[in-house]
């Protein structure tokens, strides 16, 4: 299993791998039913995400079909990357399934 992890300090990467996006995709997946319903300060300050379920679901259909070689779809994954961390920082257990 890979490890992909992102945090605020770290610099925008403009390439990534499918097994980078799947490992993280399948983490979401697995963990879908369980994620918050909201999220508050985490991943920008003073940004609430209200519908975390639909906002997450909306950023992996999109990143299914993405080609990550390129920097076209990067922005979406970090941003997806810093949601996983954020969820973690709030909720430890969902580390495993």
């Amino acid at each position: 299993m890979l490890n992909v992890q992102c945090s605020m300090e770290n610099k925008f990467k403009n390439k990534y791998t499918d097994a980078e996006r799947d490992e993280c995709i399948k983490w979401f997946d697995a963990r879908m039913d369980r994620i918050p319903a909201t999220l508050e300060n985490t991943v920008i300050k003073g940004f609430t995400i209200t519908d975390l379920q639909h906002t997450v679901k909306w950023f992996v259909k999109i990143l299914r079909k993405s080609d990550l070689s390129t920097s076209v779809y990067c922005g979406y994954f970090a941003i997806l990357l810093r949601l996983r961390q954020a969820i973690l920082a709030e909720h430890p257990e969902l580390e495993t399934v």
